[in-house]
């Protein structure tokens, strides 16, 4: 296995201290930075495929990319395992948490549109054969959710979901209607629907 050289160690523990910290203060009640990076390290020591990258360029531009990268990656494993140990101290399974998609959210919004109870299944994700015990199909509970997140949307931003979402209008009409390119609601309604799901929990850790 492919050894870090001591400056590799080096700038490399920079970036894990600083998720490791961030994540500790996230879920101060579940688990300590110390643990959080020890589980790090182990991780990026299995393979160097998972830390090499970030040497590859002597480009100082390419290095704080890379850096970026690294830390993207590494708060990703660090969220999951933070979230692991979250559930064993709630006496909890974590594959009973539950996450909002764009694509839930969408027919979350059409369902609520054409007052129904049910949902078609979410736009351009895979079909799951078994729900979570947390999801457990409570559409009622689960369109709660989403008036808490349209509540945290100004008046446009709630007309463009329901116009495009709700009503189904393509981008174009949408964009006719409010005065705006097909191209600028496209780009608007993605960034409203990560915002909600921000205000939903945030994304799944575990889709990674």
């Amino acid at each position: 296995m492919e050894q870090m050289t001591n400056d590799e160690v080096v700038e490399i523990r920079l970036v894990v201290s600083g998720v490791a910290h961030e994540l500790a203060r996230k879920y101060r009640d579940f688990t300590t930075a110390a643990d959080i990076s020890q589980e790090m390290w182990a991780w990026m020591l299995e393979s160097p495929k998972r830390w090499r990258f970030v040497f590859e360029s002597d480009d100082e531009d390419d290095r704080k990319r890379q850096e970026y990268f690294l830390r993207k990656n590494l708060t990703r494993f660090g969220e999951r395992h933070c979230r692991m140990e979250k559930a064993k101290v709630s006496g909890y399974r974590h594959t009973d948490e539950y996450f909002y998609t764009e694509g839930l959210i969408v027919a979350l919004i059409e369902a609520k549109h054409n007052g129904v109870d049910t949902l078609g299944e979410p736009t351009g994700e895979k079909r799951r054969s078994k729900r979570t015990l947390s999801e457990g199909g409570e559409v009622d509970a689960m369109k709660a959710d989403l008036e808490q997140a349209l509540r945290a949307l100004d008046p446009d931003e709630q007309r463009l979901m329901d116009l495009l979402y709700g009503e189904k209008m393509a981008a174009r009409e949408v964009g006719e209607e409010l005065g705006v390119t097909r191209q600028a609601v496209e780009k608007r309604a993605s960034k409203i629907l990560d915002r909600m799901i921000v205000t939903l929990g945030g994304h799944s850790p575990w889709r990674h």
